[in-house]
């Protein structure tokens, strides 16, 4: 680990050495703002990226990479903001050029979005106030054996809270509900079902983990028998409809929500975004639609509490779309996804 110079960053450990090469070195920082937090410096020691040569300078870039694959098969990020501070006004305070590769995780923050555009917080900001931002649409659907599937769109503006839901379907068959989400290609879809059973008990890591929370929830059991009970008979209904969108809707499981099929849960979003428990003396519906109202989205079209699940489902969706959300569970099981849930 020998420098040309003596470099700040000495002494470094062998328990945060992540890689060396002929030019580069990659630690752990001693200070991380998150789990992972990495850099990566040439061994030439100079204030500047810029002062390094060329093929220096490509090292860097090459070795960033490296350790961004280390780092994404280790800790399973949702993302990474990688950057340099270049210069004391851009905010160095260490004068050996460095890399920084931060690892970020749904939730760490309450709303991710402007990432390196937050180094000036007052302008990071611009989908709010952009007038050309284009119209994203996404679609939640509520599950069910004999009341079939209810299926609503959110058409979202430059706000999550301009947005319009459009019910598209009222009781209507998996293959008519898969269907209307092909025929719209919505940015991602919200479903109220679990995906697949669980694989050992009664209850996935996902459910286990928000019954810990208080939330009420019905688990996917992996004994046969009980799974050969009427009562899963909506669960294997939504099996068939994640399985109907798998090709162009893959399951989600981890990382950044694109053009996926989401398992949601329309309590545990109301209860994330009220940030509490439906009061005693109100019903489960009327609570959900306050719930909405309250999120200030208008919802007259929601003529059933079937369509306010599906609502919520999409709402659960824009925000995993915009990376304001939390995951429970195993990947490998399949997660559950909320708005962000402290």
């Amino acid at each position: 680990m020998n420098m040309e110079a003596p470099s700040p960053f000495h002494p470094i450990t062998q328990d945060r050495l992540i890689l060396e090469t002929a030019e580069c070195l990659a630690f752990y920082d001693r200070y991380p703002v998150s789990q992972g937090h990495a850099l990566v410096v040439a061994k030439q020691v100079t204030p500047s990226l810029y002062d390094l040569s060329a093929e220096t300078q490509a090292a860097v870039w090459d070795t960033v990479r490296r350790v961004r694959a280390i780092l994404a098969e280790q800790f399973h990020p949702g993302g990474f903001n990688i950057g340099v501070n270049d210069g004391p006004t851009a905010g160095q305070t260490v004068p050996h050029a460095h890399v920084h590769i931060i690892p970020r995780y749904a939730g760490d923050v309450p709303d991710p979005r402007g990432g390196i555009r937050r180094v000036i917080p007052n302008k990071a900001n611009y989908w709010d106030r952009a007038s050309d931002v284009p119209c994203v649409e996404v679609i939640g659907i509520d599950v069910g054996v004999s009341k079939g599937q209810h299926v609503v769109a959110l058409r979202m503006g430059p706000t999550l809270k301009s947005g319009t839901f459009i019910v598209l379907g009222n009781g209507v068959t998996v293959e008519e509900a898969a269907r209307l989400c092909l025929d719209r290609s919505p940015a991602c879809i919200g479903i109220d079902s679990p995906p697949a059973w669980s694989f050992e008990g009664n209850a996935r890591k996902g459910e286990r983990e928000l019954l810990r929370r208080g939330l009420q929830l019905y688990a996917t059991p992996s004994e046969v028998k009980k799974q050969a009970l009427p009562f899963y008979g909506w669960m294997k209904v939504g099996f068939k409809l994640f399985e109907a969108l798998r090709a162009n809707f893959p399951l989600y499981r981890q990382g950044q929500v694109g053009q996926h099929a989401l398992e949601v849960f329309p309590h545990a979003t109301a209860f994330a975004l009220a940030g509490r428990h439906k009061p005693q003396e109100m019903s489960k519906v009327r609570w959900r639609r306050q719930v909405l109202t309250d999120q200030g989205f208008e919802i007259s079209a929601l003529r059933n509490a079937d369509c306010v699940d599906a609502a919520l489902a999409a709402v659960t969706a824009a925000h995993a779309l915009r990376g304001t959300f939390s995951t429970f569970g195993d990947p490998a099981e399949g997660v559950i996804v909320t708005p962000h849930l402290r």
